[in-house]
């Protein structure tokens, strides 16, 4: 008994003799370095081990993040997320692009994806300051025309590389707009979009409904309809930013690139623009479960290929692609009737005569950027006319409902 005991003091006195050394023998270099106070009692070998001639990194998802799932091991599921992997975004280039430059995603892509533990834990980018991340985080890759910068209000801003006017996230100017209320409410990104969801590969943990209960005194809410068959986003979504034809131009030993400095240049091959980008009410349409949800361009890509001050592409449209999805603008009221049911142009459906832009007199092969004829949905599809005028006809010949609107307009006045 007594050598049994003698054995395991003589163990433990080890590993923390060990470790205190390697702690100092670290210092000895590492002087400087701060560590959070949530790992603050670990030695530095806990995290780092042993790799080559020194000591391997602790959450580069290049070596499985080793440091850090030694101690988090229920999160693995992150080296395999589409925030790492982005597998859907690959495929979609190559099916678009590839003929054309089976480069296209490294030159253009490639920069904004989850690599590290610490790409999104880090605070003010020092690794070593392990927090939980705040909406702010996020931003530094969800923002511009993708879901997040949005939900604090940020919109995209027309030629804003050129003019550099507005609100500055992680190198892109914005314009103001009105925030998310779950924003105005203090919630941050993680509140709905857990870590254990994000590394099961769902993009949220957290629907509507699992803390709202549709009040059915409200008037819209009291149509069975709009409950069964509508996404809450279609209503409650004020606005998102909107992007209708997507330029790139990709130069090939052309010196004349250097004439478009001023537009974007995602990499050095390509210069990048848009023929419209604003923050509007967004589009509907059907979602793959027959569901009437928020829909947008995503994307309608038109390529110009110059090689050697010759023009072997110009203007070829390579993909019209709209997509069904969540806009981060929740308000309490954003929708009134008329919107929906006395506007076909919601759905994507547009009169000739009511056009104003003409994009086949610049040569494109089509009449509009908002024609659901023409747009393949990802996720959905567009609504058709003879759906959009059973929703029209429905709502005209509603005498019950439209009493009950204009009986509560009196009321409040």
């Amino acid at each position: 008994m007594k050598r049994y005991l003698m054995t395991i003091f003589t163990g433990i006195l080890l590993i923390l003799t060990s470790s205190a050394y390697a702690k100092e023998n670290c210092e000895e270099c590492h002087k400087k370095i701060a560590v959070s106070v949530s790992h603050e009692s670990l030695n530095c070998i806990e995290c780092h081990e042993p790799g080559g001639d020194h000591y391997a990194l602790a959450a580069d998802f290049e070596i499985n993040a080793k440091g850090c799932l030694k101690c988090h091991e229920e999160y693995k599921g992150m080296l395999k997320s589409p925030m790492h992997t982005r597998y859907k975004e690959k495929r979609y280039v190559k099916d678009i692009f590839e003929q054309y430059d089976p480069e296209f995603f490294g030159k253009n892509c490639e920069g904004c994806h989850v690599s590290s533990c610490v790409d999104c834990h880090a605070e003010n980018s020092t690794p070593h300051t392990i927090t939980e991340p705040k909406t702010g985080i996020c931003l530094k890759c969800h923002n511009d025309y993708y879901i997040g910068a949005d939900y604090t209000g940020l919109g995209i801003r027309e030629d804003h590389e050129r003019y550099q006017r507005g609100f500055e996230v992680a190198g892109k100017y914005h314009q103001k707009m009105l925030p998310d209320v779950h924003y105005e409410k203090g919630m941050d990104c993680g509140e709905c979009h857990s870590m254990k969801s994000l590394a099961s590969g769902k993009p949220s943990s957290k629907v509507c409904r699992d803390c709202h209960n549709p009040d059915k005194d409200v008037l819209e809410h009291s149509i069975d309809a709009h409950l069964q068959k509508m996404a809450c986003s279609t209503c409650h979504a004020a606005w998102t930013p909107v992007e209708y034809g997507t330029f790139w131009i990709k130069f090939e030993g052309d010196a004349r690139k250097d004439y478009f400095k001023w537009i974007k240049s995602p990499s050095e091959d390509y210069r990048k623009s848009s023929y419209k980008r604003y923050n509007r009410r967004p589009h509907i349409g059907l979602n793959k479960d027959g569901i009437y949800a928020p829909i947008r361009p995503m994307f309608i890509n038109i390529l110009s290929l110059i090689r050697n001050a010759n023009a072997l592409l110009e203007n070829k449209v390579l993909s019209y692609d709209y997509r069904v999805f969540a806009p981060h603008t929740t308000r309490k009221a954003t929708r009134l009737c008329p919107t929906c049911h006395e506007n076909k142009e919601a759905f994507l459906i547009y009169d000739n005569e009511s056009r104003i832009f003409m994009p086949e007199k610049d040569g494109m092969p089509f009449k509009s950027f908002k024609n659901g004829k023409n747009a393949h949905v990802f996720g959905g599809r567009a609504v058709t006319p003879e759906e959009y005028r059973s929703i029209h006809e429905l709502y005209i010949d509603n005498k019950t409902f439209q009493l009950k609107k204009w009986n509560n307009l009196l009321n409040v006045l």
